[in-house]
């Protein structure tokens, strides 16, 4: 009675495999009915993706060339990740994640770049402009174009934009950098007129601890528009130049 029992689950238990596999290499088979595109409307629109994946096929292909349909789609610029998938209604389900900028690069000889949250380099685009902080570089400064921090000097200046968008002080009042020839940091505020002369970008968070000084006892009791320079550059010392 046992050995029947264990062959008739045996059977069903095959033949609701066999179901299950004929049933999905159906659906697999049968043509698209829809795109739904799971993405931020940034960079990349929903009509843009979509002519991503169809300029080159049609939709009863695509399911058959999922891999080089994503491959393709990852040499685009903007893309930092895709899955494409067809659910059981027959719909194409594209999930797509465009890079996330955290500050522009705009150098003297007019290039112009996006930085992500990892340190990825990608260009800016006509269509959207995300407002973030911006690094003016003298022509002579020159980063690796796939991630910023390819080089030493790249990973102090990526230091430097993660210790300011992660404050929330420093977020508020610096919108703006300069980078000279030197390799020297100038900080334009958006709150005061004074000029900051950083430096060279290390000791980051000593520098910017002298900051939040100036800001927070010195402008007070000497007032806002009293001083036109600010020099963080020196070790235990903010010297304040005056206004003639």
């Amino acid at each position: 009675m046992i050995k029947i029992l264990k062959n008739f689950i045996y059977i069903l238990t095959t033949l609701f495999i066999v179901v299950i596999v004929i049933f999905l290499f159906k659906n697999t088979s049968s043509p698209i009915k829809e795109i739904v595109v799971n993405s931020e409307n940034k960079f990349l629109d929903r009509y843009q993706i979509e002519s991503l994946i169809t300029e080159k096929m049609d939709k009863d292909s695509i399911i058959k060339n999922v891999n080089i349909i994503e491959k393709n789609i990852l040499a685009n610029p903007f893309v930092k990740e895709i899955k494409l998938y067809q659910d059981l209604s027959n719909k194409l389900i594209v999930d797509l994640v465009q890079y996330q900028p955290i500050a522009r690069l705009v150098s003297e000889n007019k290039k112009d770049f996006y930085i992500d949250l990892h340190g990825n380099i990608f260009p800016t685009s006509t269509k959207f402009s995300e407002r973030v902080l911006l690094i003016h570089t003298a022509d002579n400064i020159n980063f690796d174009l796939i991630n910023i921090n390819s080089t030493d000097y790249g990973k102090k200046i990526f230091t430097m934009i993660n210790y300011i968008i992660n404050d929330t002080f420093l977020s508020k009042i610096i919108s703006e950098i300069d980078i000279n020839y030197n390799k020297n940091i100038i900080i334009y505020p958006q709150v005061s007129k004074q000029k900051i002369i950083f430096g060279y970008p290390e000791q980051i968070d000593v520098k910017f601890d002298k900051l939040m000084l100036f800001y927070k006892k010195i402008l007070p009791a000497k007032g806002w528009n009293t001083y036109k320079t600010v020099n963080l550059k020196f070790k235990n010392q903010i010297i304040c130049d005056k206004k003639s």
